[in-house]
């Protein structure tokens, strides 16, 4: 990939003001399967010690749980420890526009008391 990257610059526009070609220095070229193949790596080990359900789907995981008994509410909020600490340890973080709880099938009222919370925010409850 090194031998892709000489050669090519590129610029940012800030405001209508064009900056000044930078040498691009990393990155993975556009429309070329290495990159998503190098995304799944790179999060293949994102699932490790969860015990609730965990989808992903390109570039969003869903996590998912009931909350019915104290049990299951720890077990995903342990859940979603792991995911935090996965998400510093590989200097990432959470969308805060699309995290969020759903109730699904348990009662709203069950969910919301649930006080569960991810990177210090509360999802739902308390």
């Amino acid at each position: 990939m090194g031998n892709w990257l000489i050669g090519h610059t590129q610029r940012m526009v800030i405001k209508s003001s064009f900056l000044i070609w930078q040498p691009v220095t990393s990155g993975v070229p556009q429309r070329w399967i290495v990159g998503p193949t190098l995304f799944n790596i790179f999060i293949s080990d994102l699932d490790d010690g969860i015990k609730c359900t965990l989808m992903q789907f390109a570039d969003d995981t869903k996590l998912s749980g009931e909350v019915d008994t104290s049990e299951r509410r720890a077990t995903l909020q342990e859940d979603l420890d792991r995911l935090e600490e996965w998400a510093d340890k590989n200097l990432m973080k959470f969308n805060e526009d699309v995290k969020g709880v759903a109730p699904g099938n348990t009662s709203s009222r069950s969910a919301a008391q649930s006080g569960i919370h991810l990177a210090g925010e509360q999802l739902c409850g308390g």
